[in-house]
């Protein structure tokens, strides 16, 4: 049996930094494949007001790597695409 773990990171992006459009989307569509783990993590990138805003990670076991020295990253489904915050 699998738990779950992970984090929320809030970013803190500089006011003069150039926005981006849309304003508001997530990449919610990422894996990352940690060596010694077997399952992967799936991240999240959210993106308000222009700026990125948070970043999300959720592993399915408890047990990762200290220190993390290599992973992989994947996107889930290709082509990639965006979700719309909110969105169902």
């Amino acid at each position: 049996m699998h738990g779950l773990a992970g984090f929320l990171t809030v970013l803190q992006v500089p006011n003069n930094a150039p926005l981006v459009t849309p304003s508001e989307f997530a990449i919610a569509d990422v894996v990352a494949f940690i060596p010694g783990v077997d399952l992967p993590v799936t991240l999240a990138l959210f993106v308000k007001d222009g700026r990125m805003d948070a970043l999300d990670a959720t592993f399915r076991e408890q047990h990762v790597p200290n220190p993390l020295v290599t992973y992989e990253l994947r996107y889930i489904n290709e082509p990639r695409h965006h979700e719309l915050l909110g969105s169902p």
